[in-house]
């Protein structure tokens, strides 16, 4: 799988020296952009296109993406883009789990992320606010999986760390939010500075501007254990406000 630009989240010197390990081997045939969110406190020690982070204050992994995404369109245009964390570890197979990105569709493709040998949630049933849940992210190569609304308000969707996108869908997305947000932003800024619910707003938004969106088991990274944040309660709160503005937005 070639021709496409990766688009890599970096915080920390330990991070930049996980990317080093594995970019090398896993990136082969791509153009790389790595946002580095301590921009200049330090420089990555691979040899790629590094831009500095989004003028945000607090969390910014959105934004980041997009300020990462904004770069490649205009230095870097391609097919597809696909975006990894600095914090996560690439299987060697994970580029050709996205390989359906070759085609000129309006798509995403999320792939799944573990832990410590411990299997992605959403490749397990769920019981959340006394409702329950098949999984959400296919388990086998052939059988991909286009999830509901339902299961993307339950954030079981798209985990931003391992997913990517084809041009087309890239413009439609960017389209939809010059609409729903004023600016031309595929992450809604009203989630930055606080941890969480950003890769849930943009499958919101891929799902009500036309952007297919197809889960798989087979494209996994590893993560990195870190201390552990959970998404605070104000953007849980908005994800379903988040939901009502695309909806009035979208449909007029």
């Amino acid at each position: 799988m070639v021709g496409g630009t990766l688009i890599v989240l970096c915080h920390r010197e330990e991070q930049a020296q996980n990317i080093a390990s594995w970019m090398p081997e896993w990136v082969q045939g791509l153009s790389v952009v790595v946002v580095l969110d301590d921009a200049p406190s330090f420089r990555a020690p691979f040899p790629t296109a590094q831009i500095g982070p989004a003028d945000v204050q607090g969390f910014r992994a959105g934004a980041n993406r997009d300020k990462g995404l904004a770069w490649a369109m205009e230095h870097l245009p391609a097919p597809f883009y696909l975006f990894l964390d600095g914090d996560c570890i690439p299987n060697p197979t994970w580029q050709q789990a996205h390989a359906t990105l070759s085609s000129v569709e309006p798509l995403i493709t999320c792939g799944t992320r573990t832990e410590s040998g411990k299997p992605d949630p959403r490749t397990l049933s769920l019981q959340w606010k006394g409702e329950s849940y098949a999984p959400s992210v296919a388990q086998h190569p052939e059988a991909w999986k286009r999830p509901s609304i339902r299961d993307i308000l339950a954030h079981r969707v798209l985990w931003s760390c391992n997913f990517g996108m084809t041009h087309l869908a890239a413009k439609m997305l960017l389209e939809a939010g010059r609409t729903v947000h004023g600016e031309s932003r595929i992450f809604y800024p009203g989630f930055d500075g606080l941890w969480g619910g950003e890769d849930t707003g943009l499958a919101i938004l891929a799902h009500l501007s036309g952007v297919e969106i197809r889960t798989n088991g087979q494209s996994p990274v590893e993560h990195i254990p870190h201390s552990p944040t959970a998404m605070t309660i104000k953007n849980l709160e908005r994800i379903q406000e988040y939901f009502d503005l695309c909806a009035h937005k979208l449909e007029k």
